[in-house]
């Protein structure tokens, strides 16, 4: 007798989820900042097409998306793209992404008044995927678990840390009569955004 030993391959995608974060230092009230996701589903022999791919980024409530300002661009094999945007959460479903092939998402958005000196804004942007292209019982999903088709990733930036500059000036003139009342000029400068407790004594 003889007996037939199938040797089965079991593919599933390999994902690289990237963010990064571009801002002109230093960075204060009413600067843009940029974002820039990007979602690669790896190539090799045993690695298989992400199915259902959901990306998400959530803004700090200091920073506020441009509208109109998302972009989003291909490379390789990638099936359909929506967006799904409320006020700063940004939501983007991909049908499918095939092996070696890549999603990039950018988008700006501008630092508000409300921020105050030395502040660290920072936000996750997160990934969901599965292993097949119809929803079943048996797919490999992102819901936690054996399902570990999920990944995060976090950027944080920094507002300018620097300290008010308070100054002096020399009155003018520089002679005065007795009961001459003398005007002294202060300047104070901040940076922008939002200054608490300012004392100038």
């Amino acid at each position: 007798s003889s007996t037939n030993s199938p040797v089965i391959t079991v593919t599933e995608p390999s994902i690289a989820f990237t963010k990064t974060v571009n801002f002109v230092s230093p960075l204060d009230a009413g600067d843009t900042v940029t974002y820039t996701l990007g979602y690669t589903n790896l190539s090799g022999a045993n690695i298989s097409t992400a199915f259902d791919v959901v990306i998400t980024d959530t803004l700090p409530i200091s920073i506020t998306l441009n509208s109109g300002s998302i972009l989003s661009s291909t490379v390789g094999t990638v099936g359909t793209i929506a967006q799904t945007i409320v006020g700063g959460n940004l939501t983007f479903t991909v049908s499918s992404v095939a092996p070696g092939a890549s999603v990039i998402i950018t988008y700006t958005a501008v630092v508000s008044n409300t921020v105050t000196q030395s502040d660290v804004l920072s936000n996750t942007a997160g990934s969901t995927w599965t292993s097949t292209s119809a929803v079943t019982t048996t797919e490999r999903t992102g819901t936690g678990g054996i399902n570990d088709y999920f990944t995060s990733t976090t950027k944080s930036v920094t507002i300018n840390p620097v300290n008010p500059v308070i100054t002096k000036n020399t009155p003018s003139p520089l002679t005065y009569a007795v009961g001459d009342l003398i005007t002294y000029t202060i300047p104070v400068t901040l940076v922008e955004g939002t200054t608490r407790n300012l004392i100038v004594t």
